[in-house]
Parts: structure tokens; C-alpha cells; sequence
């Protein structure tokens, strides 16, 4: 009997802890910590004893050089990069009030199993806040 077929990826996903980091002018995370990874729609139960075998861990990826920004915005086509403190009602710093997007994390996997037995998707998601500076005098350059 002969018999062909095909093996599609599996598809997996990484989720990030939570991002937040004091005001510096830019809108750039270095916060990149992957606080899971699991499998969506995992239809036939072996999900996580498959990424346990094939040793596919949150450590598995090293995403120093991702590229993430702080962002408002829905969709990738309405992100803009803000940098921005976001203030609630009583003035004081809203709590994951920014959208924090990391591109391209597949490109950041340390191992080679990944390359063609999963699928990870071009961009994640989570939530992070950007804090006020607290500026003092001996920030200035004050002379008389």
C-alpha cells in the first residue's frame, strides 16, 4: 500500500507578560518577555505534551532584537507609535492604558525544530503602560 499526505505545522502562540516603563521620549519596548507558549485550537489534545517533546519553552526564544513599540491602536493598520504617559479622570497613570506590539517574533527562535514543524504568527499583543518621569532640579543645568 503506498499512501502520501501532508503535515502542516502546527500553530502556535507566544504571550507576553505585561510591559511598562517610565517616560523617555520614545516608543520603544526593551521589555520583550515571553511569559508562555501554547498551542490554540488544540484539536486532537496533544498540545503541550508535543511542545514539552519537541523541548518549546518561553526560553526557546530570545527576542533582544525584536522590534516593539508602545502604540495606540486597534488593528496593524491603525497602530501609530506613541510614547505618551495616558492619565485617567483623576490625573493619575491608567494602568495597561497602552497596547504594546512585538513584530516578527519568529524570527528570534533559538531552535531549529520550530523552523518547519510550527507556525507562529508575524505580530503579538499585549498591554503596558508608560509611567511619568519625575524631573528634579538636579536635572537642569541652572546657573545664575
Amino acid at each position: 500500500m503506498n499512501a502520501s499526505g501532508t503535515i502542516s505545522p502546527r500553530k502556535i502562540t507566544l504571550a507576553f507578560a505585561d510591559a511598562d516603563k517610565m517616560y523617555d521620549t520614545m516608543s520603544e519596548n526593551t521589555l520583550k518577555n515571553i511569559s508562555s507558549v501554547t498551542r490554540p485550537r488544540n484539536s486532537d489534545g496533544r498540545g503541550a505534551a508535543t511542545l514539552t517533546a519537541d523541548g518549546i519553552t518561553a526560553a526557546t526564544f530570545d527576542m533582544t532584537g525584536a522590534a516593539s513599540d508602545f502604540r495606540q491602536g486597534t488593528t496593524d493598520a491603525t497602530f501609530t507609535a506613541d510614547p505618551n504617559v495616558v492619565l485617567n479622570s483623576s490625573g493619575t497613570v491608567s494602568l495597561r492604558s497602552k497596547d504594546v506590539q512585538y513584530r516578527n517574533p519568529k524570527r528570534y527562535t533559538q531552535c531549529t525544530v520550530i523552523r518547519g514543524n510550527y507556525e507562529i504568527a508575524d505580530t503579538a499583543w499585549r498591554w503596558g503602560a508608560i509611567t511619568k518621569r519625575t524631573v528634579t532640579r538636579n536635572d537642569f543645568d541652572i546657573s545664575d
